[in-house]
This record gives C-alpha cells, structure tokens and sequence, in this order.
C-alpha cells in the first residue's frame, strides 16, 4: 500500500479514536453538573474519557494494518518461490536480483508487529485523547453559551433544556434567583 493510502488510513483511525473519546468526554463532563469550565470537571473527565481507551488495546496493529499487510504478503510470495516485490517467479534466479523489479532476492523479515507499530498506535491514542477532549470541552462551553445567551433574551423566565447531544442525559437550568446551573 502505497505511503499516502497508509497515512489516510492512519488518519481516519486517529478520527475515529477521537470521536470515542469526544464522545466519553462529553458524557462525563455532563455527569460533573457544572455550567461553565471547571477545572476539576475537566480533570474527572479528560481522565475517564483515557480510562475509556483501554479496551481500545486490542486494536494496537490497526494503525499499522496496510504495512502488515504488505509484510503478509511479501512473507507469502517468499514462501511461494517468487519475488517478495513483484510476485515474478524466481525459479532459475541466477542474480542476487529479481530480473523484473530489481530487488534483491532476500527473505523478507519474519516480524509482523514491532516496537514501532506499537509507538505509533500509543501516539496515535494520546492524539486522539487530545483532540477528543478539546474537541468535547469545547462543544459543552458552545452549548453553555447558547444556554446563557437565551436566558439573557428573557432573564424573567425560569428556562431548562436538555443539553446538546451527545450529553442529552443532562439538563440545563435557570431560575431568576438561584441563577444557570447543570443538573444530571
């Protein structure tokens, strides 16, 4: 797979990590009742919201799944007496080179996973983690914001709502006298 296919790939499971974590993030920040930033809010979250890439382990090679695949397959063409490659037999090879692609005619190394893939896919998870939970605290402070400016319109007015999804389990509220607070 060519380098720019593995880097798309590479990026959209970086995305979709992220979206787990936005997600995990904005639930728990609705768990917290506040309105507002509030830094222990932030800290309780952003840590469940990394707790909850734990059972995300498993998928470790996934990140490097077009390089492995390519490894596979050169492991197989080796094993059937061709070219790693190109696939062109080398049966009656007298060079030390495939007449067809040119590379040299060596077995292909036996490692499937590596320290690096596993470098990777752990940069890959503190970057997702990252932009998940700035991603996250800021759709919750956008949705704070849009709660205080239409209370602002009509201060006299007791007003609740659910917050925006993804945290529509909790509500916001306003009482004239007590003021915008966040309930579970």
């Amino acid at each position: 797979m060519p380098v720019r296919s593995a880097t798309l790939f590479r990026a959209f499971v970086l995305l979709a990590m992220a979206a787990h974590v936005f997600y995990m993030y904005c639930m728990a920040r609705s768990m917290g009742e506040t309105f507002g930033f509030a830094a222990v809010t932030f800290v309780k979250a952003s840590l469940f919201s990394l707790l909850m890439l734990i059972p995300l382990f498993w998928a470790a090679a996934i990140a490097d799944a077009p390089q492995i695949a390519a490894r596979v397959r050169r492991q197989r063409r080796w094993r059937g007496d061709a070219c790693p490659g190109c696939g062109y037999p080398r049966q009656g090879a007298i060079d030390a080179k495939c007449t067809e692609c040119a590379e040299p005619l060596v077995a292909p190394s036996g490692e499937i996973l590596s320290f690096g893939t596993i470098r990777r896919f752990v940069m890959l998870l503190m970057l997702a983690w990252a932009l998940g939970v700035g991603s996250g605290e800021g759709w919750m402070l956008l949705d704070d914001g849009a709660f205080e400016r239409s209370v602002a319109q009509r201060p006299e007015v007791e007003q609740a709502r659910a917050r925006r999804w993804p945290s529509a389990n909790a509500s916001l509220v306003y009482a004239p006298g007590t003021g915008i607070r966040a309930t579970d």
